[in-house]
């Protein structure tokens, strides 16, 4: 132990001299900062919308529920009842969106649930007000476990071995750690140490900053442990490519381009794999068909309904209920009408994810990157959970609806309150498999890493 501690005293020596220590060190932490900054303010936003989302339709469904029981609304206002009810609906913030904002910054987490709405109509508001800010991207801390953190680990390390060799030194560097395992194990805590801080730091200050500390403790030591084990896999990534006999330019070049193949190329191929194995169906295609089937079913719906027909004869209140009934028949046909798109929407998107899944464990950094933001509630995963949650709602509630329509009778307090509310689905944990074979890769390479070396130091 005391050797051990002594050959990282003698590294730490040695990195302090070196400039690109102290530069990772300023990069790390600068990008680390704005990437708090940044995380701290989305977050903050998004639970502002929320809340006053929230304040806003809650009053105005508290407004309504004041007025049905206060007996005073007119025949017609209670015929048209069940077009005015309208419930919030909102999905709970994700746990850590300031570490991870994955998903979070396109998907609609917000909508009402009325009558008149449908599956395809259901979600009206998006986060993508700023296209800009969308092609830009935003810095956050998975973007530095991700992006930055490799490249500083390269910095460091990519002439860890190799410049020894080329100057000679190589033996007498063995011969001060005693084994090939101590001298990686001496060369790697200190470099590890020295990235994973700001990383570490960022992680304690977003906690600090957000809300319910102790509730997001957990989440956020997993979110760690994570992004310590991706760290891991880097380094022994740069230990295998330093164990080759290559010299210290084609190192670096090396581990550049493995970089760039693993966070940038890899993901872009197999998301376009997906894409092209399991298209979505058109945008354009739903919509035409939704107004297609608006009108079929207008027509086939007053052929199969003449007792809905305007009737001026009939008091007002009676016309508006005949109106609602009829509106309601019409927008349950159209949904009818295009559930099968909407549905091959549905499992176009589940086959693709599951292509990720399965080809992003060839991309150990890619898995890191999914594994991140499961743990924080920002995956795909979570918000097509949520989103299919959301259309059941919206079908209970018009289920219920239907039955009063059909009953003929007045709105009442008690089928207000017997209308169902959203019930955010059970968070998802993250997938056991990819971090284990993301275990075992980095495993591996530590494994190959360790047998160059001792092959070639000990030759």
């Amino acid at each position: 132990m005391s050797e051990m501690l002594r050959l990282l005293r003698l590294d730490a020596i040695h990195l302090r001299r070196e400039r690109v220590a102290l530069w990772a060190l300023v990069v790390g932490l600068a990008v680390a900062i704005l990437a708090v900054w940044s995380g701290h303010a989305w977050l903050q936003g998004l639970n502002d919308e929320r809340v006053s989302f929230l304040a806003e339709h809650d009053d105005k469904a508290r407004s309504f529920r004041e007025t049905l029981l206060s007996g005073k609304m007119t025949p017609e206002q209670l015929a048209l009842a069940p077009v005015s009810v309208a419930f919030p609906l909102a999905y709970p913030l994700p746990p850590l969106a300031d570490f991870t904002i994955g998903r979070s910054d396109i998907e609609p987490a917000t909508a009402v649930v009325r009558m008149r709405y449908r599956s395809d109509t259901l979600f009206r508001i998006y986060q993508t007000d700023n296209p800009e800010r969308l092609v830009r991207g935003q810095i956050d801390m998975s973007f530095v476990v991700v992006v930055v953190a490799p490249l500083l680990l390269i910095a460091l390390g990519y002439g860890l071995f190799t410049g020894d060799r080329d100057r000679g030194t190589a033996q007498i560097m063995l011969a001060q750690a005693g084994s090939p395992l101590k001298l990686l194990a001496a060369r790697s805590l200190n470099r590890l140490a020295l990235v994973s801080a700001p990383i570490l730091a960022g992680g304690v200050m977003l906690v600090a900053l957000g809300p319910d500390p102790v509730d997001r403790f957990l989440p956020a030591l997993k979110w760690t442990g994570i992004a310590l084990l991706s760290l891991v896999f880097w380094q022994a990534l740069i230990l295998f490519v330093n164990a080759l006999r290559i010299g210290s330019e084609a190192a670096a070049l090396l581990l550049v381009g493995l970089w760039t193949l693993l966070v940038f190329l890899a993901p872009a191929v197999i998301n376009a794999a997906a894409q092209y194995a399991f298209p979505p169906p058109s945008r354009l295609a739903l919509i035409v068909e939704s107004r297609e089937a608006e009108v079929a079913a207008t027509g086939a719906y007053e052929n199969d309904h003449p007792e809905l027909a305007a009737d001026p004869s009939l008091p007002t209140a009676e016309q508006y209920r005949r109106t609602v009934a009829r509106n309601f028949g019409i927008n349950r046909k159209i949904e009818g009408r295009i559930a099968p798109l909407m549905a091959r929407f549905d499992q176009q998107l589940s086959q693709q994810m599951e292509i990720v899944e399965t080809a992003q464990l060839l991309s150990p950094p890619m898995t890191f990157s999914g594994l991140l933001a499961g743990v924080a509630g920002t995956d795909a995963k979570a918000y097509a959970q949520s989103r299919r949650a959301a259309f059941r709602n919206l079908a209970d509630f018009k289920q219920t609806i239907a039955v009063h329509l059909a009953g003929r009778k007045e709105f009442t307090l008690s089928e207000l309150d017997a209308l169902p509310r959203y019930v955010p689905p059970p968070p998802a944990s993250p997938g056991f498999m990819p971090l284990m074979a993301a275990f075992a890769f980095t495993l591996a390479l530590w494994y190959l890493a360790w047998r160059l070396y001792r092959r070639t130091l000990l030759a």
